[in-house]
């Protein structure tokens, strides 16, 4: 039987006496959904677990999806890289960090479909787009440390668990002022003096122009904290 009639008709793997390898390439290759039927033909085949692996690899690189219709035993760490770069969204099938990765530099939102993700995944997340750091369940310190040293205006949702964060996130970008509750005079010091535009976010007249005067004479701010009042918060 030529691959030529394989390629026009899948189906006809069925009607061949002890296919080949590359009969059963053919048909994984023209459509993945057969990867069932080819399997169990394979294992009746005499099939290396080298050429089963390769199967496996085409069918997934194909459709990722077909990844779950793979038997545990051929889920090689190969295989589920191949349906990673494929789909990425069946990253909460995955078992295999390199495979995990891969998904995760492709579309780093699908963190938020990994009930457990690792330091490094959780890492390599918040590098690539620092606001999944919201998406993610239980991040390691060094996750949130990274993504908000990346865009400080994150800093919103984890001011209380991390307040040694908050002045961090306003050298990284001062309108991260506008995020915290409870602002210190040092806060509103340092994001003024680093854009003076942020002075809108200091709702009393005279406190801003206290902080203005004291930047323009480099004086250090003795503005008592309980005469502040800021804007609340309207974004992260």
């Amino acid at each position: 039987v030529s691959i030529a009639m394989l390629d026009k008709d899948p189906s006809y793997i069925s009607k061949i006496d002890n296919p080949t390898f590359e009969q059963l390439s053919a048909v994984v290759n023209k459509d993945a959904s057969f990867i069932d039927d080819v399997l169990n033909i394979a294992s009746k085949e005499n099939l290396s677990t080298e050429q089963i692996e390769s199967l496996c690899k085409t069918a997934v690189a194909s459709d990722g999806y077909k990844f779950k219709d793979i038997p545990e035993e051929y889920r090689t760490p190969a295989v589920q890289l191949a349906a990673a770069e494929s789909t990425p969204k069946i990253i909460a099938s995955l078992t295999d960090e390199t495979a995990i990765l891969s998904a995760i530099h492709k579309e780093p939102d699908m963190i938020a479909l990994c009930p457990e993700s690792s330091e490094t995944v959780q890492l390599a997340a918040v590098e690539t787009r620092p606001a999944t750091i919201n998406s993610i369940q239980d991040p390691y310190p060094s996750a949130v440390t990274r993504a908000i040293s990346l865009n400080g205006l994150l800093i919103r949702n984890f001011q209380r668990q991390y307040p040694e964060l908050r002045m961090p996130a306003i050298r990284q970008n001062p309108y991260a002022l506008r995020c915290l509750y409870n602002q210190l005079p040092e806060e509103i010091h340092e994001a003024v003096s680093r854009n003076r535009d942020c002075a809108k976010l200091i709702k009393d007249d005279d406190t801003r122009a206290a902080i203005l005067a004291q930047i323009h004479m480099n004086e250090p701010v003795s503005v008592a904290a309980s005469t502040i009042t800021l804007d609340e918060p309207t974004f992260a």
